[in-house]
C-alpha cells in the first residue's frame, strides 16, 4: 500500500519538477538576453548619437566650405574633424567594450557597418581634396529654335 501510494506521488512530482526546470531554463535564457540588450542600449546610446551628430555636422560644414567661393582655409574644418575623430574613437572603444553583450550574429554586421560608415566619411588621405565639387557642372550652350 505504501509503495503504491509513493509511486502515485513520485510520478507527478518528478513531472512537475521537470516541467518547472524546462520553464525556468527558457525564462532564464530570455531574461539574460533581455538584460544584455538593455545594457547594450544604455551603454551605446550616447556614443552612437554623438557619432551621428558629429558626422552630420562635419558633412554640413564641409558642404558649406565647398560651396564658398573663394574657399576659406581648411583650418576652419580642423575643429570639426577633430571632434568627429574623437567620436569615432569613442564609438570604436564602445564596440570593443560591449563585444560580449551582442549576439554573435551581430558582430559581423557591426564590423561592416563601422568600416563602411567611417570610410565613407573620410577622403583617401589626410590632406586630400574632395573629389566632387558642390557647384553644378556647366552645361553646354543649347541651340534655341
Amino acid at each position: 500500500m505504501r509503495i503504491t501510494l509513493a509511486g502515485l506521488l513520485v510520478v507527478p512530482l518528478v513531472s512537475l519538477v521537470a516541467l518547472w526546470a524546462f520553464a525556468a531554463s527558457i525564462t532564464l535564457g530570455n531574461a539574460v538576453r533581455e538584460h544584455n540588450y538593455n545594457r547594450l542600449v544604455a551603454l551605446s546610446a550616447a556614443p552612437t548619437d554623438e557619432l551621428a551628430n558629429q558626422v552630420s555636422q562635419e558633412r554640413q560644414q564641409t558642404f558649406t566650405w565647398l560651396s564658398t567661393d573663394p574657399r576659406p582655409p581648411e583650418a576652419q574644418l580642423a575643429g570639426t574633424r577633430d571632434r568627429t575623430n574623437a567620436a569615432v574613437t569613442a564609438y570604436r572603444r564602445l564596440v570593443q567594450q560591449t563585444q560580449g553583450l551582442r549576439p554573435a550574429s551581430a558582430e559581423a554586421a557591426q564590423a561592416t557597418l563601422m568600416t563602411h560608415a567611417v570610410q565613407a566619411c573620410r577622403p583617401s588621405g589626410p590632406r586630400s581634396r574632395p573629389r566632387y565639387s558642390a557647384r553644378p557642372p556647366r552645361s553646354a550652350p543649347t541651340a534655341t529654335s
